[in-house]
């Protein structure tokens, strides 16, 4: 299995939003500065993110995106699997005989499975409460 940046990226948006839009929705634009990323990107990942139900935008004023469902009910695969086009370890053609049908019954759907299964058990709760704390501190801003 590959993870390609949509996944990455994709995953980062979400643990921002987990992190910093705890308590009111946050601009992506605000996200792109702190994760030093393409706004335009975090936007496309974004709207496949919203199709998803894993996030809800907010318009207006003081508006920007809120995460769809609690943290501790969004799992890694639930966010990869809608932005990727592919999660298995090895796409294999059913026309393939032989050692390549044996390889995908007793490997690669094995593998497929307990990628699966992990990805399942992890939630974005569980990955944000590991966000480093040095970085929230990072992006206050102080006036004297």
């Amino acid at each position: 299995m590959r993870i390609s940046s949509k996944g990455k990226y994709g995953l980062m948006i979400m643990i921002d939003l987990a992190h910093f839009g705890a308590d009111k929705p946050v601009p992506l634009t605000q996200v792109a500065k702190r994760q030093d990323v393409s706004l335009n990107y975090l936007e496309q990942l974004a709207v496949k993110l919203k199709k998803a139900g894993l996030l809800k935008s907010i318009k207006g004023p003081g508006g920007g995106y809120v995460l769809g469902k609690e943290a501790k009910d969004i799992t890694v695969y639930e966010m990869l699997q809608c932005l990727e086009s592919d999660l298995l370890v090895a796409n294999t053609d059913e026309k393939q005989g032989g050692i390549m049908r044996m390889l995908k019954s007793q490997l690669w759907d094995e593998l497929d499975a307990r990628n699966q299964e992990f990805l399942k058990g992890v939630t974005l709760a569980d990955l944000e409460k590991e966000y480093p704390e040095e970085f929230s501190d990072e992006y206050l801003m102080y006036y004297i």
